[in-house]
């Protein structure tokens, strides 16, 4: 029996050991959001890796209804206790810029294709260097 459970615990932790939970994104006005990706969240692509482009990420626990994200909502009835599965990157940025940008947190790195098509270029600079300021924190 106690080989059994060792065997099971390995595996579980298996499927966390590449990737950790990152912390809330803070906006300026204290707009707050938990913004996460991997393997087992809902985002697209389901892997885990530091090199990783998510075009799509999992959203929860906004400090306030963000209309934005609505489309998304799990569970509308409560939109600051639970998920929003699968928003794409593009949202993400957009809800940024309405909040007066990051001051905290951590994204984690996004496929900012659509932005790029879109030729907002001074967007996607602004993001990228972000990500990596709060990195080095």
């Amino acid at each position: 029996m106690y080989h059994h459970k060792e065997l099971k615990t390995k595996k579980e932790d298996k499927m966390f050991d590449s990737q950790l939970r990152r912390e809330a994104v803070v906006c300026k006005d204290n707009f707050k959001m938990s913004v996460q990706a991997s393997a087992n969240h809902y985002c697209s692509p389901k892997s885990n890796g530091a090199s990783m482009s998510y075009s799509h990420v999992e959203v929860g626990f906004p400090t306030v209804k963000e209309d934005l994200l609505m489309d998304y909502c799990e569970n509308r009835d409560k939109p600051t206790e639970t998920v929003y599965p699968y928003v794409p990157a593009t949202v993400i940025i957009d809800i940024i810029q309405k909040h007066g940008g990051i001051v905290a947190g951590e994204l984690p790195n996004l496929d900012l294709t659509e932005y790029e098509k879109e030729e907002q270029w001074e967007i996607v600079s602004l993001i990228k260097w972000i990500n990596v300021k709060l990195m080095k924190n």
